[in-house]
């Protein structure tokens, strides 16, 4: 919640940290990862974003929204085997 407001006041740098602190620490659940994945997105911080991604993916490998967004993340940082490997996962599994 203190990362939206950062977000959302522009201050993406404060909100970055707080962001790093979430993913790092062995307390945060499923929903506040995915709550600090969604705003590491919105704030382009792609790197962040994956690395929560990933973290949410060990958990929960068939959460195909996460997947999605670990492979927009990995194509934005230039990863286009590892972008490819998400986005054929999602196609292969997915069954909508």
């Amino acid at each position: 919640r203190d990362a939206k407001q950062l977000v959302d006041s522009g201050k993406h740098a404060e909100a970055t940290q707080l962001l790093r602190r979430a993913n790092n620490s062995s307390t945060a659940g499923p929903r506040a990862l995915r709550a600090a994945l969604n705003l590491a997105m919105q704030i382009k911080e792609y790197s962040l974003a994956l690395a929560i991604a990933e973290k949410l993916l060990a958990a929960q490998a068939d959460d195909f929204e996460v997947m999605y967004l670990a492979a927009f993340a990995e194509r934005k940082l230039n990863h286009l085997d590892k972008a490819l490997h998400y986005s054929e996962t999602i196609r292969n599994e997915d069954p909508n």
